[in-house]
């Protein structure tokens, strides 16, 4: 079933509802929460938001206007969802000593027991916290595999704004894997 067929099902309601949203719920369930954990999401809260989700694709689903993917507005949908619930939480404040024992002893490359993998793994995660939309950027295009056009539908710009800011993107993460060269 196409995800047009499973919204087309959720607008009938009954029956018809519950197969649409389960086969929607099936697809993109999983790579929701794992978005939302990548940004620093527990799992619990994670699987909050992929319920909230959902709901508001079954509350929202008769205003689609077919002016973009269905795959992009359900992302819309869970983007917006985290925002929500990222909004509602008040700063965490934190304290220095904490944070400075949290660090580790030694740079990235300077850890012998790091791989590659892990070092950019890191890397990526420290800019998502300093660059939280652009890793997300970057996350949609590299790790998702979206197409340009689905990400200027997401983003909101055109094509030609939208290649410019994943190239930005890309200079803005370079420097983050600097520590990982040395595992070349």
């Amino acid at each position: 079933m196409t995800d047009e067929e499973c919204l087309t099902f959720i607008r009938l309601g009954g029956k018809k509802a519950e197969q649409g949203i389960a086969q929607l719920y099936r697809r993109y369930s999983r790579p929701f929460k794992r978005y939302f954990i990548r940004h620093g999401l527990s799992q619990d809260i994670a699987e909050d938001l992929v319920q909230e989700t959902f709901l508001n694709v079954v509350r929202h689903c008769s205003t689609f206007r077919n002016d973009c993917e269905i795959k992009v507005w359900l992302w819309k949908i869970a983007r917006n969802a985290m925002l929500g619930f990222l909004r509602k939480q008040k700063p965490a404040h934190e304290d220095i000593d904490e944070w400075i024992d949290a660090l580790p002893d030694c740079e990235v490359a300077e850890c012998a027991s790091l791989s590659l993998e892990e070092c950019v793994r890191e890397a990526f995660q420290r800019f998502g916290q300093d660059h939280r939309e652009r890793a997300e950027t970057l996350t949609l295009a590299a790790v998702q595999g979206w197409s340009t056009a689905e990400l200027a539908e997401f983003l909101g710009r055109s094509l030609g704004a939208t290649r410019q800011y994943v190239s930005q993107c890309r200079k803005f993460f370079k420097p983050y894997l600097e520590p990982c060269r040395e595992f070349l």
